[in-house]
C-alpha cells in the first residue's frame, strides 16, 4: 500500500481522493464556508501548529471556531497552495501525507503574511470518506509585506511575537 509502488486500481483512486480532500481544505479555507470545511475533519482532529509559532487544537470543533475567529472576517483574505503530495496508504481505511505549502493571510490593512513550509497529515477513511485526522504545520520562511516593502520573518523573531500575543 505504501504511495511509493500503488499498482492497485482501488489505491490509486484512495490517493486520488486524499488529494481532491485537501484541494476541498484549501477552496473551503479560503472561501469562508466554515459548514463545508468542517465536514473535511474526523471529529476528533488534532491541529498542531505550534512547530509554525502557533498552538496544538483537539477537535475538529473547536479547530474550525479558533480558524473562524482568527480568519473569518471578509476582509481577512487568504490564499492557500498546496502541491507536490506525498501521499501513502498505510492501511485500508488510514494514510499518511505530506504537502508543500504556500499561503498568503491578510493580517491587516496593509499588512499581509506569505509563507512556505509543508503540511504533514494522517487521514482515516469512514463510511467510504476519506477525512483529515491530524495535521501539523510546519515553516521554512514567512514574509511580511505590503504594496512597498517585504520583510522577512526570522522564526526566532516569529516565536517570540507568539509567546507575546498568547501571553495577551
Amino acid at each position: 500500500m505504501s504511495g511509493d509502488r500503488v499498482t492497485d486500481p482501488a489505491d490509486w483512486a484512495d490517493v486520488e481522493a486524499i488529494k481532491q480532500l485537501k484541494a476541498r481544505y484549501c477552496r473551503l479555507l479560503d472561501t469562508k464556508d466554515w459548514e463545508a470545511w468542517r465536514e473535511l475533519f474526523t471529529d476528533d482532529f488534532v491541529s498542531d501548529t505550534s512547530q509554525a509559532g502557533g498552538k496544538i487544537i483537539s477537535g475538529a470543533d473547536e479547530f474550525v471556531a479558533f480558524l473562524h475567529r482568527t480568519l473569518g472576517k471578509p476582509a481577512q483574505l487568504t490564499v492557500h497552495q498546496v502541491h507536490a503530495p506525498e501521499i501513502e496508504l498505510t492501511s485500508a481505511s488510514t494514510a499518511t501525507g505530506i504537502w508543500a505549502l504556500n499561503d498568503v493571510v491578510r493580517m491587516a490593512p496593509g499588512l499581509n503574511l506569505q509563507g512556505y513550509g509543508h503540511y504533514h497529515e494522517t487521514y482515516e477513511k469512514t463510511d467510504g470518506r476519506w477525512r483529515i485526522k491530524t495535521s501539523t504545520l510546519t515553516r521554512l520562511r514567512e514574509d511580511v509585506f505590503n504594496g512597498v516593502i517585504s520583510v522577512r520573518i526570522s522564526p526566532r523573531l516569529r516565536d517570540a511575537a507568539g509567546r507575546w500575543f498568547r501571553g495577551r
